[in-house]
Protein backbone atom coordinates (compact mmCIF):
# COMPACT_ATOMS: atom_id res chain seq x y z
CA UNK A 1 0.00 0.00 0.00
CA UNK A 2 1.38 3.38 -1.04
CA UNK A 3 1.38 6.27 1.40
CA UNK A 4 -1.42 8.81 0.86
CA UNK A 5 0.48 11.81 -0.47
CA UNK A 6 -2.32 13.28 -2.57
CA UNK A 7 -2.51 13.46 -6.34
CA UNK A 8 0.39 14.69 -8.46
CA UNK A 9 -0.40 17.55 -10.85
CA UNK A 10 0.34 17.62 -14.57
CA UNK A 11 3.61 19.28 -15.59
CA UNK A 12 4.67 20.46 -19.05
CA UNK A 13 7.46 18.58 -20.75
CA UNK A 14 10.04 20.71 -22.50
CA UNK A 15 12.03 19.27 -25.39
CA UNK A 16 15.52 19.81 -26.66
CA UNK A 17 18.89 19.13 -25.19
CA UNK A 18 18.21 18.12 -21.59
CA UNK A 19 20.67 18.51 -18.76
CA UNK A 20 22.92 15.66 -17.78
CA UNK A 21 22.70 14.53 -14.17
CA UNK A 22 25.88 14.12 -12.17
CA UNK A 23 25.20 11.46 -9.53
CA UNK A 24 25.35 12.59 -5.92
CA UNK A 25 24.39 10.91 -2.69
CA UNK A 26 21.10 11.69 -1.01
CA UNK A 27 18.21 10.11 0.87
CA UNK A 28 15.65 8.64 -1.55
CA UNK A 29 13.23 7.02 0.92
CA UNK A 30 9.71 8.42 0.65
CA UNK A 31 7.24 9.69 -1.94
CA UNK A 32 8.31 11.98 -4.80
CA UNK A 33 6.06 13.80 -7.33
CA UNK A 34 7.25 14.79 -10.80
CA UNK A 35 7.48 18.60 -10.95
CA UNK A 36 9.52 19.21 -14.14
CA UNK A 37 10.50 17.17 -17.18
CA UNK A 38 12.66 17.53 -20.26
CA UNK A 39 12.66 15.07 -23.17
CA UNK A 40 15.72 14.88 -25.40
CA UNK A 41 14.98 16.01 -28.97
CA UNK A 42 12.32 13.57 -30.23
CA UNK A 43 13.20 14.54 -33.82
CA UNK A 44 16.87 13.59 -33.51
CA UNK A 45 16.47 10.53 -35.77
CA UNK A 46 14.64 12.58 -38.41
CA UNK A 47 17.20 15.39 -38.17
CA UNK A 48 20.06 12.93 -38.74
CA UNK A 49 18.44 12.08 -42.09
CA UNK A 50 17.21 15.57 -42.94
CA UNK A 51 18.39 18.61 -41.00
CA UNK A 52 15.46 20.71 -42.31
CA UNK A 53 12.81 18.85 -40.27
CA UNK A 54 11.10 21.34 -37.98
CA UNK A 55 8.56 21.37 -35.19
CA UNK A 56 5.36 23.22 -36.10
CA UNK A 57 3.74 22.78 -32.69
CA UNK A 58 4.26 20.58 -29.66
CA UNK A 59 2.61 20.06 -26.29
CA UNK A 60 3.52 17.29 -23.88
CA UNK A 61 2.72 16.73 -20.24
CA UNK A 62 3.10 14.16 -17.53
CA UNK A 63 1.94 13.47 -14.01
CA UNK A 64 3.26 10.87 -11.67
CA UNK A 65 5.06 9.75 -8.59
CA UNK A 66 7.88 7.53 -7.43
CA UNK A 67 7.77 5.81 -4.04
CA UNK A 68 10.94 4.41 -2.50
CA UNK A 69 9.68 2.09 0.27
CA UNK A 70 12.47 0.14 1.96
CA UNK A 71 14.01 -1.83 -0.89
CA UNK A 72 10.85 -1.56 -3.04
CA UNK A 73 10.23 1.12 -5.68
CA UNK A 74 6.89 1.91 -7.28
CA UNK A 75 6.57 4.32 -10.22
CA UNK A 76 3.31 5.53 -11.77
CA UNK A 77 3.43 8.01 -14.66
CA UNK A 78 0.78 9.25 -17.10
CA UNK A 79 1.88 11.08 -20.26
CA UNK A 80 0.12 12.99 -23.05
CA UNK A 81 1.61 14.41 -26.23
CA UNK A 82 0.55 16.17 -29.44
CA UNK A 83 3.23 17.21 -31.92
CA UNK A 84 3.17 18.40 -35.52
CA UNK A 85 6.38 18.31 -37.52
CA UNK A 86 7.17 19.54 -41.01
CA UNK A 87 9.23 17.50 -43.44
CA UNK A 88 10.01 19.95 -46.26
CA UNK A 89 9.87 18.82 -49.89
CA UNK A 90 13.61 18.01 -49.80
CA UNK A 91 12.87 15.43 -47.05
CA UNK A 92 9.48 14.20 -48.27
CA UNK A 93 10.30 12.64 -51.63
CA UNK A 94 8.50 9.42 -50.59
CA UNK A 95 5.21 11.31 -50.34
CA UNK A 96 3.04 12.08 -47.34
CA UNK A 97 1.11 8.78 -47.37
CA UNK A 98 4.31 6.69 -47.35
CA UNK A 99 5.81 8.83 -44.58
CA UNK A 100 2.57 8.39 -42.60
CA UNK A 101 2.77 4.59 -43.03
CA UNK A 102 6.39 4.62 -41.80
CA UNK A 103 5.55 6.81 -38.79
CA UNK A 104 2.61 4.57 -37.86
CA UNK A 105 5.05 1.73 -37.25
CA UNK A 106 6.13 3.65 -34.13
CA UNK A 107 3.14 5.90 -33.43
CA UNK A 108 -0.19 4.43 -34.64
CA UNK A 109 -1.92 7.84 -34.49
CA UNK A 110 0.44 9.48 -37.00
CA UNK A 111 -1.29 11.49 -39.73
CA UNK A 112 0.52 13.26 -42.58
CA UNK A 113 -0.93 15.77 -45.04
CA UNK A 114 0.45 18.15 -47.63
CA UNK A 115 1.94 21.07 -45.73
CA UNK A 116 0.02 24.31 -45.48
CA UNK A 117 1.63 27.35 -47.11
CA UNK A 118 4.20 28.79 -46.52
CA UNK A 119 5.64 25.38 -45.56
CA UNK A 120 6.35 22.74 -48.21
CA UNK A 121 6.39 18.95 -48.11
CA UNK A 122 4.41 17.16 -45.41
CA UNK A 123 3.02 18.16 -42.03
CA UNK A 124 2.79 15.10 -39.78
CA UNK A 125 0.94 15.03 -36.47
CA UNK A 126 1.54 12.41 -33.80
CA UNK A 127 -0.39 12.16 -30.55
CA UNK A 128 -0.92 9.77 -27.73
CA UNK A 129 -1.37 9.08 -24.08
CA UNK A 130 0.12 6.36 -21.96
CA UNK A 131 0.29 5.13 -18.42
CA UNK A 132 3.44 3.54 -17.07
CA UNK A 133 3.43 1.45 -13.90
CA UNK A 134 6.58 -0.19 -12.62
CA UNK A 135 7.20 -2.06 -9.39
CA UNK A 136 10.54 -3.53 -8.45
CA UNK A 137 13.46 -3.32 -6.08
CA UNK A 138 16.16 -0.67 -5.96
CA UNK A 139 19.68 -0.12 -4.76
CA UNK A 140 21.82 2.99 -4.79
CA UNK A 141 25.57 3.52 -4.86
CA UNK A 142 26.96 7.04 -5.06
CA UNK A 143 23.79 8.42 -6.63
CA UNK A 144 23.48 5.72 -9.29
CA UNK A 145 20.17 3.93 -8.72
CA UNK A 146 19.55 0.47 -10.13
CA UNK A 147 15.91 -0.62 -10.45
CA UNK A 148 15.21 -4.32 -10.97
CA UNK A 149 11.69 -4.93 -12.26
CA UNK A 150 10.19 -7.94 -14.02
CA UNK A 151 12.02 -8.52 -17.32
CA UNK A 152 14.30 -5.47 -17.06
CA UNK A 153 17.01 -3.78 -15.06
CA UNK A 154 17.32 -0.01 -15.39
CA UNK A 155 19.91 2.47 -14.12
CA UNK A 156 19.47 6.15 -13.31
CA UNK A 157 21.86 8.93 -12.36
CA UNK A 158 20.22 10.74 -9.44
CA UNK A 159 21.01 13.71 -7.27
CA UNK A 160 19.07 14.76 -4.17
CA UNK A 161 19.37 18.33 -2.94
CA UNK A 162 17.04 19.13 -0.06
CA UNK A 163 13.52 18.14 -1.16
CA UNK A 164 14.48 17.98 -4.86
CA UNK A 165 15.46 14.84 -6.80
CA UNK A 166 16.83 15.08 -10.34
CA UNK A 167 17.18 11.90 -12.37
CA UNK A 168 18.19 10.76 -15.84
CA UNK A 169 18.03 7.18 -17.10
CA UNK A 170 21.39 5.80 -18.20
CA UNK A 171 20.33 2.29 -19.18
CA UNK A 172 21.99 1.36 -22.46
CA UNK A 173 20.27 -0.42 -25.35
CA UNK A 174 16.84 -0.80 -23.82
CA UNK A 175 13.70 -0.14 -25.81
CA UNK A 176 11.59 2.35 -23.93
CA UNK A 177 14.50 4.06 -22.22
CA UNK A 178 13.45 7.44 -20.88
CA UNK A 179 15.48 9.93 -22.89
CA UNK A 180 15.69 13.11 -20.87
CA UNK A 181 15.77 14.32 -17.31
CA UNK A 182 13.12 14.87 -14.67
CA UNK A 183 12.83 16.70 -11.39
CA UNK A 184 10.75 15.37 -8.54
CA UNK A 185 9.80 17.00 -5.24
CA UNK A 186 9.55 15.08 -1.97
CA UNK A 187 6.07 14.98 -0.47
Amino acid sequence: MLPDAGTPGMVSVTTGSCATVTPCAGALAGTWFYTAACADDPLADFRSLCSSVSTVSSTSSLAGRVDFLGTAVVRHVTTNFLTTINLPTSCASLGCSTIQTLLRQSVPTAACVTAASPRTGCDCTVSGASTFDETGTWTSAGGVVTVVAPNKTRTFNTCVTGASLVLRETTSSLTGTEKGSTTLTKQ
